[in-house]
């Protein structure tokens, strides 16, 4: 379990001791969304081989994504298909 998400009971807020993905302190919340066992020990491992928390983890991926996704639309390149 990540350190910071021990200490957030109830869902309420705490500022994180340490900078996010982007550099800057931010406030940390719980993400409310279930996923299979499999997944989560999956992302965990993931996380441990990269030296990153999970939380960590998902702000990266979060962050490779929207740059993706960014380069894509100066392209002129759509990823959704309608």
């Amino acid at each position: 379990m990540d350190d910071l998400s021990r200490n957030v009971g109830n869902g309420e807020a705490i500022s994180a001791e340490r900078p996010s993905a982007l550099g800057t302190p931010t406030t940390i919340v719980c993400l409310n969304f279930k996923v299979p066992l499999r997944v989560r020990q999956q992302f965990k491992i993931c996380a441990a081989r990269s030296n990153l928390t999970m939380t960590e983890l998902l702000l990266r991926l979060l962050d490779a994504s929207l740059t993706l996704d960014a380069q894509d639309q100066r392209n002129g390149h759509s990823q959704i298909k309608k």
